[in-house]
């Protein structure tokens, strides 16, 4: 996935997120359960695999720009999360998947991806706010 100095995204990287995205669309659909989510993540994960936040940022942007041409995307930030994770380990970059939530005032949760503990493409206040209650 290519992107060029103003953070644009390339055709290519637009297309694997794309991919990569409906993949993980139809997977929350289908298996709606949260450990075949965790367990789907842990079968990605390659042992030889480096953290690289440059290239990270680089497949969360591909994510985002692809996810606008995508109809009925629930749970955007879980899909997004679980599409980069996936584009990432497949080309042996480190990354986890974290999940956040607040219970006060209002409930509210997040997923996002981190490299070497820090979070890639997120709002760090929003980061924050949030008790991470898993990573994978």
């Amino acid at each position: 996935m290519s992107t060029t100095t103003t953070g644009k995204v390339g055709l290519v990287a637009t297309w694997k997120a794309h991919r990569a995205l409906s993949r993980y669309k139809k997977f929350l659909t289908v298996n709606a359960g949260w450990q075949s989510m965790i367990d789907e993540a842990k079968k990605s994960k390659r042992p030889t695999a480096r953290p690289n936040r440059e290239r990270s940022e680089a497949v969360v942007r591909a994510i985002r720009a692809a996810s606008t041409y995508q109809k009925d995307l629930v749970n955007t930030c879980l899909v997004h999360s679980l599409a980069a994770h996936h584009l990432l380990q497949q080309e042996d970059v480190d990354v986890k998947i974290c999940i956040g939530i607040v219970k006060y005032p209002q409930f509210f949760s997040h997923a996002w991806v981190e490299c070497e503990g820090e979070p890639i493409g997120e709002d760090l206040e929003m980061i924050k706010l949030l008790t991470k209650i898993s990573e994978v």
